[in-house]
């Protein structure tokens, strides 16, 4: 994930900032269009040409719910489509001006060195999500963003209108990868092949990446969830698109959700 995320994602698909976009999940059509609305809010600098449509797309069979971006009108040779400033885009500093896990990250980042960057930043991106996915719940169960603290908090997410346009799930805008798949899948289909050294290593990379977030993030969401704390357990290691864990793995609970955030 690169420190501009925003403007690259923004290009082939879109997510709220504040209380008008948090406040309801709605369709992809609407999320789209609250994407648009918060980066051209607050700020002089964003600029997004009124030639510029987000919309469906079936480009490269994407006909699950795929979106794109395309030209409404003729485009002049130079002339600028999109103008997204730094302050509506992820970085790093995000990360770790975070007031929950901000030295947390920091310390990752300084500890593992080059490179940790990218999973500090999927962790924030994480952990925010799964907080979005809690006032999600709560506004379900006829909760108010205005109830107390914590709700005034998760209504604020800062990136939650670029959040809502991920595809967080196995299929959403056609999704597909090879961390969705089991172990037994991975083995039967790639192994021999030289796809298969690229498919476990990316696996095991991930699957690390939520086991060190994992510590991080956990006490966060599972505070906001009113959740406690669990003992720890042998169970295996498990995505959460897999019904069962995997036959070898850390002591360590992973988080509901994280797994899937961390990949998302």
């Amino acid at each position: 994930m690169k420190l501009l995320a925003c403007v690259a994602y923004f290009l082939v698909a879109g997510g709220p900032c504040n209380a008008f976009s948090t406040t309801s999940v709605g369709s992809a059509a609407s999320r789209y269009a609250d994407l648009k609305d918060w980066l051209l809010s607050g700020t002089d600098d964003s600029f997004i040409s009124p030639k510029l449509d987000i919309r469906p797309s079936t480009r490269g069979g994407l006909a699950t719910g795929g979106y794109g971006a395309f030209a409404g009108e003729d485009i002049d040779e130079g002339e600028i489509l999109l103008k997204i400033p730094v302050a509506k885009c992820v970085t790093l500093q995000d990360a770790l001006e975070d007031l929950e896990c901000g030295p947390s990250f920091a310390n990752l980042l300084k500890k593992a060195g080059p490179g940790s960057d990218t999973v500090v930043i999927a962790g924030y991106l994480a952990k925010e999500y799964l907080l979005l996915k809690e006032f999600d719940r709560r506004i379900s169960e006829g909760a108010t963003a205005d109830d107390d603290s914590e709700m005034r908090r998760l209504a604020n997410i800062k990136f939650a209108a670029y959040l809502r346009t991920l595809p967080w799930g196995r299929g959403v805008n056609a999704q597909e990868h090879v961390l969705f798949w089991k172990d037994e899948d991975v083995d039967a289909l790639l192994k021999g092949s030289l796809a298969y050294k690229d498919a476990t290593e990316t696996r095991a990379t991930v699957k690390m990446a939520t086991m060190v977030l994992n510590a991080i993030i956990s006490p966060v969401i599972r505070k906001a969830r009113a959740e406690e704390e669990p003992e720890s357990k042998d169970e295996g290691f498990r995505f959460p698109w897999q019904q069962e864990p995997e036959p070898e793995s850390s002591d360590e609970e992973i988080l509901e959700g994280l797994e899937d955030a961390v990949r998302g």
